[in-house]
């Protein structure tokens, strides 16, 4: 878990981080899924708007199967990072925030391009406040185009080429521990990969978050997270006293086996000697 980190005094203000329910099952939440609500964020529908200021809900996601280095670029160009420096970090924020609300059906959303521009007006954007923890996205350009492919690096895998995709992998991260995910780059490793290695990849990080995007308050954890922490702490003490149970049990048949090779070899000795006499 990061060290805790100090709420900044600019944001005292804004709303504390809080569950956020899940629409689909009445009275639960989404286990891994925060989120906060700010008057006047900074959103951009994509690469090409314009910024504008609107309501927003930040919503971060809490746990993390990430792999990858922060300050690991093995392959892509400095200037195809994108990172909070970058112009596009903000349009893809605010993509995968209203693809990943789509998704568990929070609602309202960021406004599609056939909203009227009144409905647009009111309502509230939903934007990620972040990558997971050890999760890189690139902008690449074509060689023939001025198109930007997207790609997000971090899964044990390949990596991701589509905001829709990622956002699936991002839901599943917010769900049970227990869940399978569904997106494409997940399904396609389960060829070799078992559906179980993938879910103990996942593991929460965000115990105290600093703000990323401009006006996103810090998030400090609670209790719940901490009890999470405990129970995969004891299904690990469980799966070490299984493997400590076969060890001896693997140990005490060898020996067994040993004692009786041991016992024909002493027989077969005697029968000799006696065939000698």
């Amino acid at each position: 878990m990061p060290p805790q980190a100090t709420p900044l005094a600019s944001y005292e203000a804004a709303a504390p981080w809080t569950s956020v329910p899940d629409p689909g099952k009445p009275g639960v939440n989404i286990p891994f899924l925060h989120a906060t609500c700010v008057p006047g964020g900074s959103v951009k529908k994509n690469t090409s708007a314009a910024t504008i200021t609107k309501p927003v809900r930040y919503l971060l996601v809490t746990t993390s199967d990430g792999g990858r280095l922060i300050h690991d670029h093995t392959g892509y160009a400095k200037s195809e990072i994108c990172d909070t420096s970058s112009p596009l970090y903000l349009s893809l924020m605010c993509q995968l925030g209203a693809e990943l609300a789509k998704i568990f059906g929070l609602g309202p959303s960021s406004p599609s391009s056939g909203s009227s521009r009144k409905a647009a007006d009111n309502k509230t954007w939903n934007v990620l406040a972040q990558l997971p923890l050890k999760y890189n996205a690139y902008y690449r350009g074509r060689s023939n185009s001025n198109h930007l492919d997207l790609y997000i690096v971090g899964h044990d895998a390949t990596r991701f080429d589509s905001v829709a995709q990622f956002a699936k992998h991002l839901a599943w991260l917010a769900r049970s521990t227990k869940e399978t995910c569904s997106c494409r780059v997940c399904r396609n490793e389960r060829r070799q990969v078992p559906a179980a290695a993938q879910r103990a990849r996942k593991k929460i990080w965000a115990g105290c978050q600093r703000p990323v995007l401009s006006g996103v308050p810090s998030w400090i954890g609670d209790e719940e997270w901490e009890e999470e922490e405990e129970g995969e702490e004891e299904e690990e003490e469980e799966r070490e006293e299984v493997e400590r149970e076969d060890a001896e049990d693997e140990k005490v048949e060898v020996e067994r086996e040993d004692a009786e090779d041991e016992k024909v070899e002493v027989e077969v000795e005697r029968e000799d000697a006696e065939d000698e006499w």
